[in-house]
C-alpha cells in the first residue's frame, strides 16, 4: 500500500457536552430529541439580558486525571480541563494499551479558538482598575493597581496551544503535536497529513467550542 492510500481509523470517540457527558448519553439524548440548552447553572445569571445557554454542568476533572498528575490543574482553565477530559474518554473508549504504543509516533491535534477566561481571575484586578463608567478602564489604574491582581502564569491556563501540550504531557504523546485555531474542526481537518509522512502512527484528535 502506497504512503498516499494510507487512513487514520478512528477507535475511540470522547465527547463532553451539555446533552451528555460521555458518548452513550449523548447520543441517547440526539436520538430522543433533547435539547442541551437551559437556564445557566454555574454562575447566577440574574443580572444578564441572556440566562440560558448550552452548559455542561457537574463537570469535575479530577474524575479523568490519575492523582498523581492532578497538581496540573492549577494551569488549566476550564477549556483546557474539558480537553483533558474528552481525550481520556477517547483512549478508555479506544481501550488503548498506552503501554504497547510507541510514545515517539503518538501524536496529538486539537482545533480550539478563543478560551474563556474564569471571571474570579480578572474580577479583582477589574474592580480596582474601574473608573465607575461600565464597561470602561482606568489604564493608569490597571498600570499601577490591576495587574498586579493577576497571576504571573495566568496567559499560560489561556493559551489555545495549551489544550494539545497538557493532553500531550499527561499521555507522555512524544510525536507531532499540532493546534489549529481556524476553527472548531480544523484538528479533524488537520488529521490526515501527518500520517503517510511516517511521524505519527496513533493519536488523539479533538476539537473545542
Amino acid at each position: 500500500m502506497s504512503s498516499s492510500s494510507r487512513r487514520a481509523v478512528v477507535t475511540g470517540l470522547g465527547i463532553l457536552n451539555p446533552l451528555g457527558p460521555d458518548v452513550t448519553s449523548f447520543w441517547e439524548a440526539l436520538r430522543a430529541g433533547k435539547s442541551g440548552v437551559r437556564t445557566i447553572q454555574n454562575f447566577d445569571p440574574s443580572s444578564l439580558p441572556t440566562r440560558f445557554a448550552g452548559e455542561l454542568v457537574n463537570f469535575d476533572a479530577k474524575r479523568y486525571i490519575d492523582k498523581k498528575d492532578r497538581r496540573q490543574l492549577k494551569m488549566m482553565a476550564r477549556s483546557i480541563e474539558l480537553a483533558v477530559a474528552g481525550a481520556q474518554l477517547a483512549l478508555d473508549d479506544g481501550r488503548v494499551d498506552k503501554a504497547k504504543l510507541d510514545r515517539t509516533r503518538f501524536g496529538i491535534e486539537f482545533g480550539a479558538g478563543l478560551i474563556a477566561t474564569e471571571l474570579d481571575e480578572l474580577a479583582e484586578a477589574a474592580r480596582v482598575s474601574s473608573n465607575c463608567q461600565p464597561g470602561v478602564v482606568d489604564i493608569e489604574k490597571w498600570g499601577e493597581q490591576g495587574i498586579s491582581n493577576i497571576q504571573p502564569l495566568w496567559m499560560l491556563k489561556y493559551l489555545p496551544n495549551m489544550l494539545a501540550c497538557q493532553v500531550s504531557i499527561l499521555h507522555d504523546a512524544q510525536g507531532p503535536n499540532n493546534s489549529v485555531t481556524e476553527g472548531d474542526v480544523g484538528s479533524l481537518l488537520e488529521w490526515k497529513p501527518p500520517l503517510p509522512q511516517g511521524g505519527m502512527r496513533s493519536g488523539v484528535a479533538g476539537q473545542l467550542s
